[in-house]
């Protein structure tokens, strides 16, 4: 694995500091990570506002599951001074069979989290300030020889620190989350 470290100029860092908002970040990278072992240039962008932001990279990378095509951060309390106070949503492509919201123990029974569940598309955005367009296909070589009853494409918030009881989207009224009990 390679490991860096990175060094932010000094006149790049008020740009992070002291911007004003909404503000608007584009970059370009090469990889060499992208599906099917192809390298070529990857363009992220990223929208911000104060209390949220959306950022998109316009190609797959790897399988998609440590890297996000799509992903938004937001407020969680009306200060963010800690790290729960934000949080990050994503987008998945699943298969009708995935086992998504179930919990799993580790191997020397130490601790017990969500069950990783693998993304099974390859996922292409296109963003032009706070909107995207999500874009997805099938990873045939992922779904070959599954059995799924249906595919889509979900948003998921991660809840790192519990079950969610809640949910208040934009100015609308909070709403009560009825949590399913888990699969086995």
């Amino acid at each position: 694995m390679l490991d860096g470290d990175l060094d932010v100029p000094d006149n790049l860092a008020a740009l992070m500091t002291k911007r004003r908002y909404p503000a608007l970040l584009r970059g370009r990278s090469e990889t060499m990570g992208r599906f099917d072992g192809q390298a070529a240039e990857s363009l992220t962008t990223t929208y911000m506002e104060k209390d949220f932001s959306l950022g998109t990279v316009n190609t797959p990378m790897g399988g998609g599951e440590q890297t996000m095509s799509l992903h938004l951060t937001y407020q969680r309390r009306p200060r963010v001074a800690a790290l729960r106070d934000s949080a990050t949503a994503f987008v998945r492509y699943l298969s009708g069979a995935a086992p998504y919201g179930s919990s799993e123990t580790s191997a020397d029974g130490a601790y017990a989290n969500e069950k990783f569940v693998a993304n099974m598309g390859w996922i292409f955005t296109l963003q032009k300030e706070n909107s995207a367009l999500v874009l997805t296909t099938p990873n045939l070589k992922t779904l070959d020889g599954a059995a799924t009853s249906a595919l889509k494409l979900a948003m998921i918030f991660p809840a790192h620190y519990g079950r969610i009881s809640r949910s208040i989207i934009g100015s609308g009224p909070a709403r009560q989350v009825r949590n399913r009990p888990e699969r086995r």
